[in-house]
């Protein structure tokens, strides 16, 4: 089933993307896509064909993008076997705002973002993006999560791995 995720940036802008939904549960909610295009992020590439597995929490201020590739490419002779994927890495959105329905996952972009590569190295990244004025008491809620998260991110990451594992069995 097709689900869009909806992003509202800090200016108001609002950018969609067409995603799978995987699982919406009461407590959170997940959403596949598969990457057309390469781009880099921290010390991640991530080339055409990355899986990305989204987990949102209506009532957290993070989300969680899970990147994978798969391994080996199908050989012909072996269709409907299931692929081996190796890690590219797990991307922390800082977000406010997240409500979730079977048509549409929607959240506010807080801009500031946590990358943790699959050797456990951390990069906190977009910091210097943040508007100029933006209200102090944003900035600190957004040092709040950033904090959180670098204190947690083991603990949410394993989580994640736990509510992946069934899906990822079936890709």
């Amino acid at each position: 089933m097709t689900c869009t995720e909806r992003k509202i940036r800090l200016s108001g802008e609002v950018v969609t993307y067409q995603c799978d939904l995987v699982a919406l549960e009461i407590d959170y909610g997940i959403l596949k896509y598969v990457t057309s295009e390469r781009r880099t992020v921290a010390s991640a590439t991530l080339e055409p064909g990355t899986f990305t597995f989204a987990v949102y929490w209506p009532g957290r201020n993070y989300n969680l993008y899970y990147w994978t590739i798969p391994e080996d490419p199908p050989i012909d002779g072996e269709a409907g076997k299931p692929l081996r994927l190796r890690p590219v890495g797990y991307y922390f959105n800082l977000v406010d705002s997240v409500s979730l329905s079977p048509l549409q996952f929607t959240y506010r972009d807080l801009v500031v973002d946590i990358f943790v590569s699959p050797e456990g190295e951390l990069s906190v990244l977009d910091e210097e993006e943040l508007p100029a004025g933006t209200d102090s008491s944003l900035l600190a809620f957004i040092e709040a999560i950033k904090r959180q998260l670098l204190r947690d991110y083991r603990t949410v990451i394993a989580e994640v791995d736990s509510l992946l594992e069934p899906v990822l069995e079936g890709v």
